[in-house]
């Protein structure tokens, strides 16, 4: 299997995947999605979106823990750079979180935890540093694929305008597969 077709069957499964907990989050019922009784429902498409945001955050990790595990000289500075850049995240899921009517320190922590699948990824990785390294591109793959779903459902209108934004959605990812697989494959 060619490395675009590597790639594009994660980008691929990673949207699959957030499409999946997309329907079932939106067809649940609003008090399924109470974290408490007395809180306020928050709507299925933050949740979504904070689901995109924990699940790239796991190839990121094995990325740390490959280059730690391999003995990568800039290991740390990789480590430092992703760690860095998770703080505005965190926040990000943190603001929408209690925008949305969440309680302001029940949105903290969730934005806090949200970077938490990033060490163990980081730790499990640099352990088995010879499966991740072949792991890692379809890890990273797998979230683009959500995030790439993320962004077309909630950030382009364009996609919702005749009641098709999943089906929009699906093909923009299938689109871009084909797209990378013929860049791969002609250069």
């Amino acid at each position: 299997m060619g490395r675009g077709s590597l790639v594009s069957f994660g980008l691929l499964s990673g949207a699959l995947c957030l499409y999946l907990v997309d329907r079932q989050v939106s067809s649940a019922s609003p008090e399924a999605l109470v974290a408490c009784g007395t809180q306020p429902v928050i709507p299925a498409r933050i949740w979504i979106f904070v689901i995109a945001i924990i699940a790239h955050n796991i190839p990121e990790g094995m990325a740390i823990g490959v280059s730690a595990g391999g003995g990568m000289p800039d290991a740390d500075s990789l480590a430092m750079g992703i760690a860095l850049q998770d703080v505005p995240e965190g926040l990000v899921i943190a603001l929408v979180l209690a925008g949305a009517g969440m309680a302001r320190f029940k949105a903290f922590l969730i934005g806090a935890a949200s970077g938490l699948v990033e060490p163990a990824a980081a730790l499990v990785c640099a352990w088995l540093v010879n499966v991740a390294e072949l792991l890692l591109p379809l890890g990273l793959a797998f979230a683009a694929g959500a995030m790439l779903l993320v962004v077309t459902q909630e950030i382009i209108p364009e996609s919702r305008a005749n009641g098709h934004h999943r089906l929009a959605s699906l093909g923009l990812c299938v689109g871009f597969c084909l797209m990378m697989v013929m860049d791969t494959a002609l250069s």
